[in-house]
């Protein structure tokens, strides 16, 4: 209320004015608090995510290197599969994703 309140109340105007700017100042700290969470939970999540990436490209790696130390893995062979499988939705963009199992 402002300038008013004090010329019409006098320290209980002050006293309204400082409780709703008080009141204020609680809001927006419980809203930074909320944001600060979601953040810290979005952060969580791609950490996970980071991680689960590098133990698949891990396992990936392992049983390329394996398959093919062992003459069972054509590397030509896969890396014209995965362009083939690639391409299937129409784009060459290094990324899948449909259905793991057979047929897409």
């Amino acid at each position: 209320m402002g300038w008013l309140n004090t010329l019409l109340l006098g320290d209980i105007g002050n006293r309204l004015d400082i409780g709703e700017v008080e009141d204020e100042v609680a809001r927006m700290q419980a809203a930074l608090q909320a944001s600060w969470q979601h953040k810290a939970r979005h952060e969580d999540r791609l950490a996970r995510l980071e991680r689960e990436n590098g133990e698949l490209k891990l396992c990936v790696v392992a049983l390329m290197r394996e398959l093919a130390g062992a003459g069972q893995l054509d590397l030509g062979r896969l890396q014209a599969l995965v362009r083939a499988i690639d391409a299937e939705d129409g784009r060459l963009d290094g990324q899948y994703q449909g259905r793991v199992g057979q047929g897409g």
